[in-house]
């Protein structure tokens, strides 16, 4: 008797695509008055600086934040870009 071999072949194709919309609100920062603020996440998506170093960074006053009435955290994008540059001041 003869074997049979049967083989089945899958494929499959899957597109995921995740659009998330960037939040800058028009605030004035307290310290420079530059007005882009953002939060921490899109802060460092946009920046390329971690989140966690940009808390250090705010702890050090080396990057200009407020709270919103609300309790929201806004991060002045200006001040971080400007501390990633060592000649800045």
């Amino acid at each position: 008797m003869k074997k049979k071999r049967i083989e089945i072949t899958f494929e499959s194709d899957e597109v995921l695509i995740v659009r998330r919309r960037r939040r800058v609100v028009s605030q004035s920062c307290p310290v420079c008055g530059e007005t882009v603020m953002m939060n921490l996440n899109d802060a460092a998506a946009n920046s390329g600086i971690a989140a966690p170093r940009i808390l250090r960074d705010m702890a050090d006053d080396r990057v200009h934040f407020l709270e919103t009435a609300d309790g929201v955290l806004l991060i002045c994008y200006t001040s971080i870009v400007s501390n990633r540059n060592p000649h800045s001041t």
